[in-house]
């Protein structure tokens, strides 16, 4: 046997030996692969079902809210509730009586809703039309004593409470229809209960990523609401909650599933399907064919390298030495054609022409995919345009505005178009104070539009330190957190004072408000994250976890921390009727050119100072 067989005969039985083993191992790696592919796609299945359930009830919340917030609608339920404590004219029950009728048929109710009802402790009883129907009948008088849920609804003194299924009682003519409902206790002497009903067939034309999934939603802890599967037993149900651990794919056996739970209405969503075995076939013939093509390439390279191998090599270099990109095509055969006449030889200059056919088609490949990549940087170029759709539509609102007379709705969007220009400007990461001051001022505009008088605020800064250097949206941030965390749950005005100074060589700006202030744990807490998250930033480790509440603050922490280094200042305290985060660092010399308030819509400043 030859020594050039030999030396092809033993590379071979090696490259059968790798290719089994890689075979092997792309079946292993396909099969963990495609068990993760479907847990990760059974995840997102779930937390759209998720979604989508809250959009639903949060469209039937809403018709509660929309009723509750008519004062005619809310007027005509009180008077229907005195109706039994004291003597009230006919005809304004009556008033009263179709008011409410009126109201529950508007078309966004009838359109969002397969019935809402609203019936009080006098027998009163008023629903909607049903969806294609205007014939739909009532029955004559409600019964709260026969209906079991109204006992929940009481216990949740004026909250809204999700009723699991059950049959709708209150058509006297159709058959009955399964639905679930979302119910409030009006509060209020005999203020009677408001109900938005859906049915629970609706539920199953959820949308889902995961078409081989199956998916049960439970209401009030353990109680079915809808299974997609009905063969699907309730002992199997059980079994599965028990050994389901919310977020998390779980599988037994076969069968891989997860559990999500709705913190909001209290629901949960539990998604199963079988797992990847079904596919086991597929991937043992891929990963075969895989093995062989391995093997094939193997065999290819060894049987090239032998070639060279035995063979001048020499003469091989130089021919590489004097082929460039420019003559590829000229040096495919021809460089080695005429100097040997043995059939090694020949077949060595067709694997090197081979080789220069495969450089010159993947050259072209190159040439195509830089094309592509040009394109991709097109596509993002363009897809920058539609922000200014958005802005295009504020003006619109905002003309309409003018046109109507309505300078409350031109400055609102006026406001809103200059925060969002503001903020959506990614080339800058840093801002003067002034600047700052002025995306402030429009913050704190649209929070006087939300919040009226309720809201009491003063910016008083020295025109000295305008020009210093903050993080951008940094004195937003802080703002932000006092009014959503430090007034929740309470009443009364919300005062929040901005004072910048300059001190000792250092300007320092303080966000003060009169809110509820830190726990003293959660104020440790926050301080004991804040180192934390410093050191992290020094040592480049990764980034503590951190609750959506304390985001903010340390974010701009960081950020603060990013651009004064050691010469930062930045502390967070409670005051005797409220909390305080104060900050600031040493004087720069450069300032930049300062922004007034001046561009600010109307008289908003005199409107929100004290």
């Amino acid at each position: 046997m030859k020594y050039l067989n030999k030396m092809i005969l033993y590379f071979a039985t090696i490259a059968i030996l790798l290719s089994a083993g890689f075979g092997v191992m792309m079946f292993r790696i396909s099969a963990e692969y495609e068990l993760h592919r479907q847990r990760s796609s059974l995840s997102v299945n779930t937390r759209s079902l998720i979604t989508q359930t809250e959009s639903c009830l949060a469209v039937m919340d809403a018709i509660l809210n929309y009723i509750l917030s008519d004062p005619s609608m809310l007027g005509s339920i009180t008077m229907l509730g005195m109706t039994k404590k004291r003597q009230i004219p006919v005809t304004m029950v009556q008033e009263a009586e179709s008011t409410v009728k009126v109201g529950l048929n508007t078309e966004y109710i009838i359109r969002n809703s397969y019935r809402t009802v609203f019936f009080n402790q006098n027998g009163f009883l008023s629903s909607s039309f049903l969806k294609g129907s205007v014939n739909s009948r009532l029955v004559e008088t409600a019964e709260p004593g026969a209906i079991p849920y109204l006992r929940q609804a009481e216990a949740a003194r004026g909250k809204t409470v999700l009723v699991g299924p059950h049959p709708d009682k209150w058509s006297a003519v159709s058959a009955e229809v399964e639905v679930y409902s979302l119910m409030k206790a009006v509060q209020g002497y005999r203020m009677g209960y408001l109900e938005v009903e859906n049915t629970v067939a609706s539920l199953g034309d959820l949308e889902q990523s995961d078409e081989g999934a199956e998916y049960v939603i439970l209401c009030n802890g353990t109680e079915l609401l809808y299974q997609s599967d009905p063969e699907l037993s309730a002992e199997r149900i059980r079994s599965l909650l028990d050994a389901a651990e919310p977020g998390t794919v779980m599988q037994e056996g076969n069968l891989i599933f997860t559990k999500l739970d709705s913190g909001k209405y209290h629901f949960s969503v539990l998604c199963y399907k079988d797992d990847a075995s079904s596919n086991t076939r597929a991937m043992l013939i891929m990963s075969a064919l895989a093995a062989a093509v391995v093997f094939g390439v193997s065999l290819a390279i060894i049987i090239f390298w032998a070639n060279i191998l035995v063979r001048p090599l020499n003469d091989l270099r130089r021919v590489i030495e004097r082929t460039t990109l420019s003559n590829l095509k000229e040096n495919r055969v021809q460089p080695l054609a005429g100097k040997n006449t043995t059939d090694e030889f020949k077949a060595l200059a067709n694997a090197y022409g081979s080789m220069i056919n495969r450089l010159d088609t993947a050259l072209r490949n190159e040439k195509r995919a830089s094309l592509l990549q040009l394109q991709a940087q097109f596509d993002v170029l363009q897809a920058q345009v539609d922000p200014h759709f958005l802005y295009n539509v504020l003006n619109i609102i905002s003309a309409r505005g003018v046109i109507d007379e309505d300078e409350s709705i031109s400055e609102i969007c006026g406001a809103l178009a200059n925060m969002l220009r503001y903020s959506t400007n990614n080339r800058e990461r840093y801002a003067t104070l002034g600047q700052e001051l002025e995306y402030l001022g429009n913050y704190f505009f649209l929070l006087k539009a939300r919040y009226e008088d309720r809201l009491e605020y003063l910016i008083r800064v020295e025109d000295d330190i305008r020009g210093q250097i903050l993080p951008k949206l940094s004195l937003q941030q802080i703002v932000e957190n006092a009014v959503k965390h430090g007034f929740a749950g309470r009443n009364g005005i919300m005062r929040i004072r901005v004072i910048g100074e300059k001190r000792d060589g250092r300007f320092l700006i303080s966000v003060e408000d009169n809110g509820c202030g830190f726990a003293e744990d959660k104020l440790e807490s926050l301080r004991e994250r804040l180192a934390e998250a410093k050191k992290n930033l020094v040592t480049g480790q990764a980034a503590p976890e951190m609750e959506i509440g304390e985001m903010g603050l340390v974010n701009t922490y960081l950020r603060c921390y990013l651009l004064y280094s050691e010469q930062m200042e930045f502390r967070i305290r409670n005051t005797g009727g409220g909390a305080e985060v104060l900050f600031g660092s040493v004087m720069q010399e450069t300032a930049f050119a300062d922004f007034s308030l001046q561009s600010l819509p109307g008289e908003r400043r005199q409107k929100g100072k004290t």
